[in-house]
């Protein structure tokens, strides 16, 4: 099963690597229980499989034991049941060249997965960031705005004043939402 793209965002934790790729992955990187590019890939010793690290995990515990998900390998057959981290695979993974997760926002960064992750903390404008001044949505949750639009927004969301209520200060944010709304959209809701 090569895979010319993966077409839905990688933010789960578990499980493989979900992120739009530009390269084909090859059949080797992909994990036989996910079905999606290996994370933390591990070499089963009892027969050379390689699936994510996460994957396995999961696989143990629902197995009550280590069974190997492939050849079915377990302790009672008296073959070894080791898992151990593929560095060479990891490395190979991470030279893969994705989109970045907000290219359908306007993003325009390509590069290697091992490079996405820096990209999304520091350079992405697209990123949701929250609030400094911590304003509220009107569900009570913490606004969160675009990187490039938070100059913006903080030019209406004033810090709260040392005595004043979260909800004066919610009422002001909303007012300033509806201000920078019409000029940039840059709020998340």
């Amino acid at each position: 099963m090569a895979t010319d793209q993966l077409k839905s965002k990688g933010k789960m934790r578990y499980g493989g690597y979900d992120e739009y790729f530009l390269d084909t992955v090859p059949d080797r990187l992909i994990c036989s229980i996910c079905l999606k590019v290996l994370r933390d890939p591990r070499l089963m010793a009892c027969c050379g499989q390689k699936y994510c690290s996460s994957c396995l995990l999961v696989w143990f515990r629902k197995m009550k034991g280590e069974v190997c998900p492939h050849c079915r390998a377990n302790k009672q057959s008296q073959l070894v049941v080791l898992h151990i981290l593929d560095k060479g695979m990891r490395s190979e993974v991470e030279s893969l060249h994705t989109l970045c997760h907000y290219f359908k926002d306007g993003c325009s960064w390509k590069g290697e997965l091992r490079q996405l992750k820096s990209h999304l903390r520091s350079e992405c404008d697209q990123v949701l960031i929250e609030c400094p001044n911590h304003c509220l949505t009107s569900q009570g949750t913490q606004r969160k705005v675009r990187r490039k639009n938070m100059v913006l927004h903080l030019t209406y969301c004033l810090p709260p004043d040392q005595n004043e209520e979260p909800a004066v200060h919610t009422t002001r944010s909303k007012m300033a939402d509806l201000s920078s709304l019409f000029s940039c959209f840059s709020c998340e809701y």
